[in-house]
């Protein structure tokens, strides 16, 4: 990590945002994750789903090996807008909608629902805090390594 305020332990940190975030707009995540070195799960979104984005994760580097010691940002993915399905109880639960890309300024998105606790719930998710916030904890890639889904969406449906 790079140097921080005056006597601020060095820490690292893991993002995880939802695609398409209307409280945390994904660009302004994806500066934080350069500005603190973080490494991108790559690939980050399956092809399709990049919308004006030609690389979400343009200067934030592949970690070169799992698990990885420093800190780490992932994408989760709910699918698109026009997308409905039932989640089960492992991904978060209920009746969910997916959303649309995100603009590439800094203003939230607005389609479709809100991902943004969908990276928290989804069980892939929980897996990679886990890892990430035991004593010594790294940043892994749980459920085969990226990209990643949430709220029961297979990255295929609706495509």
């Amino acid at each position: 990590m790079r140097s921080g305020l005056p006597n601020t332990p060095s820490h690292e940190v893991l993002l995880q945002a939802g695609w398409g975030d209307h409280q945390v707009a994904n660009i302004t995540a994806f500066t934080e994750a350069r500005t603190i070195g973080a490494v991108g799960m790559n690939p980050p979104l399956v092809a399709g789903r990049y919308g004006p984005y030609q690389d979400p994760f343009w200067g934030i580097p592949s970690p070169s090996a799992f698990p990885y010691a420093g800190s780490g940002m992932t994408l989760f993915d709910i699918g698109p807008a026009d997308v409905e399905r039932t989640v089960d109880a492992t991904d978060g639960g209920g009746t969910h909608r997916g959303t649309n890309p995100p603009p590439v300024a800094d203003i939230p998105n607005r389609s479709g629902e809100d991902p943004h606790e969908a990276p928290r719930r989804a069980a892939c998710g929980q897996q990679q805090k886990d890892a990430f916030l035991s004593v010594g904890g790294l940043v892994t890639a749980p459920c085969n390594g990226a990209p990643y889904f949430a709220w029961s969406w297979d990255g295929t449906t609706g495509l």
